[in-house]
């Protein structure tokens, strides 16, 4: 596990393993927005004109949400 930038989010939690990877935004949500293969094509669909955090405007991330409560 580490903390890295990814698609203009600062900070991002990148969990991998031998094959597989995700990196999940520490700044919105959480929600898993790249999944898939080391150096292969993400699995989700992301939207980059979305990133941005605060506001009370709607956005679609793209990725996946993950719910913590």
């Amino acid at each position: 596990m580490e903390i890295v930038p990814y698609g203009g989010w600062n900070k991002c939690v990148r969990l991998a393993a031998a094959i597989s990877e995700l990196l999940i935004t520490a700044e919105v949500g959480p929600r898993i927005i790249p999944f898939g293969l080391v150096g292969g094509p993400n699995e989700f669909v992301e939207y980059p004109d979305q990133v941005e955090t605060g506001g009370g405007q709607y956005r679609i991330y793209g990725g996946q949400a993950l719910d913590c409560s």
